[in-house]
């Protein structure tokens, strides 16, 4: 796989033209998120007929051990076998033909995005019980005391605008995502944004977590840190200055279809 690309020279020239012709609704003195929170639609589990109390209370388990964890996947490691023949008693999928997903593959990318909603709504709850919080989505149940919300914004124009005129842009990656390095990620920096994300091990790779971007560990990490930045404008300002030339320099189009393209040269060489 390769990370996409963030064409920052547009983004950039979208930003200077814009200059405070900007929409209030995409200033952001606090902290921002955007996206979905996945809270719409119905639970798997609990919507099996049939299933027992002690399927759902042990991945109910499985589901609060693993928001505590980040960079972990303990879900996998306890989906084992058994479990999944106890479930597929209960749970039936119909398909077409070329959809070659298993079972087990699709049990879990259900619940990973239940362990998503539930972790994005508590992050998003606690940090708005402490500091300006707002909340753009396309969810319809997205009402959380003391989080201003407004709608999913265009992703080509407003999304740079809304990056790059938020104090602290909050990614919080689907935990369906297991590697890679989320593109929210970049478009928030590619902006100019400040980043503040849960932990990403190939973001490392190419930047430093308290120069280019801060990463938390936990919802109370999350606030905290989001805290001490709203204090600390200089800091934050550095910060997000280091990201956008970092993305720059090693997301940008002609970066990423070189990679490419070496490797399209290498294999037609064999």
């Amino acid at each position: 796989y390769l990370p996409l690309a963030v064409n920052t020279d547009r983004i950039g020239k979208l930003i200077n033209d814009a200059k405070a012709d900007v929409d209030s609704r995409l200033v952001n003195s606090g902290v921002e998120f955007m996206g979905n929170l996945y809270n719409n639609e119905v639970d798997f589990l609990q919507s099996l007929p049939g299933l027992p109390d002690y399927e759902k209370g042990y991945i109910e388990g499985i589901e609060l051990a693993q928001l505590t964890m980040q960079g972990c996947e303990l879900l996998e490691e306890m989906f084992d076998e058994r479990l999944m023949e106890r479930l597929g008693k209960y749970a039936h999928f119909s398909r077409e033909e070329e959809f070659f997903i298993k079972d087990r593959d699709l049990i879990l990318n259900i619940i990973k995005k239940n362990i998503s909603s539930r972790e994005r709504i508590s992050i998003i709850r606690e940090v708005g019980k402490r500091l300006p919080m707002t909340l753009y989505t396309q969810s319809s149940k997205s009402n959380i005391p003391g989080v201003s919300v407004y709608g999913y914004i265009d992703y080509e124009h407003d999304m740079p605008l809304m990056f790059a005129n938020s104090a602290i842009n909050l990614n919080i990656t689907l935990r369906n995502i297991r590697t890679g390095i989320p593109l929210r990620a970049l478009d928030i920096m590619g902006a100019g944004g400040f980043l503040l994300t849960n932990y990403c091990p190939e973001l490392s790779e190419f930047m430093v977590d308290g120069e280019d971007f801060v990463a938390y560990s936990d919802v109370n990490d999350c606030c905290e840190k989001a805290s001490y930045y709203l204090r600390h404008e200089d800091e934050r300002r550095r910060i997000a200055q280091n990201g956008r030339e970092k993305t720059a320099k090693y997301f940008n189009y002609d970066v990423q279809i070189g990679k490419m393209t070496d490797v399209l040269r290498k294999e037609l060489a064999l």
